[in-house]
């Protein structure tokens, strides 16, 4: 879903080229096969010790699509433990990406290059994933891939038909299906290493350090007081070629953009309600926003497209009818939102219509010690907002966020994007869609503002540090002391 921009900022890239890995002509991205698919079984703990359940371990298989992009199969024994507080796993619903993943049950694998560049992912058995890149050991230059890149398709029989709560002690295995697209690999991959984390007991939530296993496929050594899923020193060669992976040589658009090489527009799309029951306006209803760092300009390009059926009219107020910044915007009248959210609560609300009518508001966190920056509202964007409405309910809307106006990054940050739908019928009937890109899991609430976890460095600087140090950690004790994560 990386869209025309993104495809273009691949040939921006091959142009710009790079010391360490020139660039190459085009060729075919399926080689010659040698195996169908590489399969590993995780067996030890992270000190070499053997693991208790030797018949139903770990597996992590690699394959390669018909379009050259390598396939990630992972399964386990289900244990329910650590577990998070709420599901996240829906019949309905896209899984998300979750801040804090190494705090729970989940299968972590790397994919490092010579130059200790590596891509990690984390999937969880109730269908949380998390994305890295790594430039350097430990060094993160993205937090989280784009959420709507990386799918990860999870079947867990454990789980009840609601897919919130679980059968009473299932052991069954859990899988995940993933596509690792070229976009988040770094250039010659050369080494592996595989990771589980479970609880020792079943259905545990939050098991003591000593009752939480940390098993690997390559080990630590027996040495080990600490299991460390980043000693690189521990990875093991891996040959992509034997499955007819052929390496592109180069950095992706998406490693040129962590590191500030280019700026790549992030498509966001509205694909469900905030219960992800999918009942929108009609079948022709369409929505996405665009995020895309400018850094030259330090700002954020923001592109709001909406479609709906020609026949339908946006339901706006006559006090919203013109261009221009105001406190009456609300979510009862047809308007898209934007809330960005740094950790602690510190967020930047943007909301706009069809008629260039906006609202800009940036609200400290509640609590002093997470607090960041004073309250404003009523902000005025200096370049505006540009809209043009088409047929019906169609609608466009542009517009640039200053990198200022954005809460400070922190490792915990998150985005979330809103459509209040209102239109009326030919018939005059009013018909209303409450779009998310993030659904809400809360009993009670229609949505939540907070949304999903994300980087700022996506769509802001991304140059930025951290300033979790400046604010109450919300690190786990293993994050903490540099363990597992």
């Amino acid at each position: 879903m990386l869209r025309l921009a993104v495809i273009l900022a691949f040939a921006a890239a091959s142009a710009l080229g790079h010391d360490d890995y020139p660039d190459h002509r085009p060729m075919p991205l399926v080689g010659e096969k040698q195996r169908q698919k590489l399969r590993y079984h995780i067996e030890n703990l992270y000190d070499g010790s053997p693991i208790d359940h030797p018949a139903s371990p770990a597996v992590i298989e690699i394959s390669l699509t018909c379009h050259g992009e390598l396939k990630l199969d992972v399964s386990a024994p289900f244990y329910y433990s650590p577990h998070p507080k709420e599901a996240r796993l829906h019949p309905e619903c896209p899984n998300m990406p979750v801040w804090g993943l190494w705090d729970y049950e989940m299968i972590e694998v790397h994919f490092l290059n010579d130059k200790d560049e590596y891509f990690d992912i984390r999937v969880s058995p109730h269908g949380q994933y998390m994305g890295f890149l790594y430039k350097g050991q430990r060094n993160q230059i993205m937090t989280h891939v784009p959420e709507h890149h990386l799918t990860v398709e999870v079947h867990n029989p454990c789980l009840k038909p609601d897919g919130m709560s679980v059968v009473p002690d299932c052991h069954e295995p859990w899988s995940a299906t993933t596509i690792l697209s070229r976009n988040y690999l770094p250039p010659n991959v050369t080494k592996f290493n595989a990771h589980y984390i479970h609880g020792k007991t079943w259905g545990e939530m939050e098991p003591k350090p000593e009752d939480t296993v940390y098993e690997s496929l390559y080990h630590q050594g027996s040495d080990a007081e600490k299991p460390d899923f980043h000693e690189l020193s521990t990875f093991e060669p891996i040959d992509l070629s034997v499955l007819g992976y052929i390496e592109l040589g180069r950095y992706s658009p998406l490693w040129m953009h962590a590191m500030g090489k280019i700026d790549i527009q992030n498509w966001t799309p509205i694909v469900h309600d905030s219960k992800c029951k999918y009942n929108a306006t009609s079948d022709d209803y369409s929505a996405h926003v665009d995020l895309k760092r400018n850094t030259a300009d330090k700002k954020v390009e923001v592109n709001v497209e909406v479609m709906d059926m020609e026949t339908f009219k946006n339901v706006i107020p006559d006090t919203l009818m013109e261009a221009g910044p105001t406190s009456k915007l609300g979510t009862k009248s047809e308007s898209v939102w934007i809330n960005f959210q740094c950790a602690g609560g510190n967020y930047l609300r943007v909301g706009v219509n069809p008629k260039g009518a906006y609202s800009v508001m940036y609200v400290p966190a509640a609590d002093p010690k997470h607090a960041h920056g004073e309250k404003q509202s009523e902000i005025k964007l200096m370049e505006g907002v540009e809209c043009t409405e088409g047929k019906g309910a169609n609608w466009v809307c542009k517009f640039k966020i200053p990198f200022d106006l954005l809460p400070p990054r922190t490792e915990e940050y998150y985005l979330q994007i809103l459509h209040f739908h209102k239109v009326k019928t030919e018939g005059g009937d009013v018909k209303t869609f409450t779009g998310a890109v993030c659904p809400s899991f809360e009993d009670g609430k229609e949505f939540q503002w907070k949304g999903c976890s994300s980087d700022k460095r996506y769509f802001g600087p991304f140059d930025e540090p951290a300033k979790d140090k400046d604010m109450v950690s919300f690190r786990s004790p293993i994050d903490a002391t540099g363990e597992a994560r």
